[in-house]
């Protein structure tokens, strides 16, 4: 099984078994939810990182300030509400 297929199947697998506790936030630490997103921005990122290395002999690699994003994804509107309506 390709690696990109056992990593979407692991994080399927700990979303479910996450259950009634996927917005859980554990005493200073985040919750599953909140984790997956994480990886999600980051994710997002290197990808373009990536790419401009690949498409440019100089690329600007521009850094981005977490603490920024972390507000946007932790509202109660915006949480999760793409990953809520998805299946696998």
């Amino acid at each position: 099984m390709p690696r990109r297929s056992r990593t979407r199947s692991r994080l399927w697998r700990t979303l479910d078994q996450a259950g009634a506790h996927l917005r859980t936030r554990p005493e200073r630490r985040v919750s599953v939810l909140e984790c997956l997103g994480h990886m999600t921005d980051s994710e997002l990122v290197n990808s373009a990182r990536y790419r401009w290395v690949l498409a440019e002999s100089e690329p600007a690699l521009v850094g981005y300030d977490q603490e920024a994003w972390w507000p946007v994804w932790t509202t109660p509107r915006r949480s999760g509400a793409l990953l809520d309506s998805s299946q696998p």
